[in-house]
């Protein structure tokens, strides 16, 4: 809610995404990443973009835990 993202963008947020200095948010194509439709995924239109990040998500997201990748799934 606070970030201003679709839902399908939030979902294939990564770590490596996040500038917290910055405060911006890369959202960026991922064709490796898996989809129930298959491999690949990108922003909507497939155009990348820096999100600003507002003080609530930045609180929110400089305080959970980073796991480390599960990889990927075939």
């Amino acid at each position: 809610y606070s970030t201003g993202m679709r839902m399908g963008e939030l979902l294939h947020l990564e770590w490596s995404d996040i500038d917290f200095e910055q405060q911006t948010i890369h959202l960026r194509k991922k064709p490796h990443c898996p989809t129930r439709y298959g491999m690949g995924w990108a922003p909507k239109w497939g155009k990348e973009r820096l999100i600003p990040m507002n003080e609530t998500a930045h609180y929110v997201l400089s305080r959970m835990p980073r796991l480390p990748s599960v990889g990927y799934v075939k």
